[in-house]
């Protein structure tokens, strides 16, 4: 699979520098779909999230309100300064430099598909 998702990458790699300007979705949707698209989130939840909100149940529902906003908070000054960072480095950066990123990545991924197979086979 990360193979196979290498080479679509390497070969589209063109293609998404030109299309991946104008989004079809606007940009809150894209953000919903990639994160409950993501199966770490649900992992996290599941462990560590649910053990978080656990220890935050022992203070009551102030404790659950705190966690909230606490992590609500912490999340959008992650994905604030992400965004940021993103929007300032697209007027930094050329095309070709795009491109090469996205071909280095898509050969990472191949060859971490072909390690992980090679290491099965052993």
């Amino acid at each position: 699979m990360l193979i196979y998702m290498g080479a679509v990458m390497f070969s589209l790699r063109k293609r998404m520098l030109e299309k991946g300007r104008d989004m079809a979705i606007g940009s809150l949707r894209a953000g919903v779909i990639t994160s409950g698209g993501n199966p770490s989130f649900f992992i996290w939840w599941a462990t560590v999230g649910t053990l978080l909100v656990i220890n935050a149940a022992f203070f009551g529902t102030l404790g659950i309100v705190v966690f909230i906003a606490i992590h609500s908070s912490a999340d959008f000054l992650w994905y604030g300064l992400l965004g940021y960072g993103t929007h300032r480095s697209r007027h930094r950066f050329t095309p070709r430099f795009h491109q090469t990123l996205f071909a280095v990545l898509a050969f990472s991924l191949m060859g971490f598909g072909l390690l992980f197979i090679i290491r099965a086979l052993l």
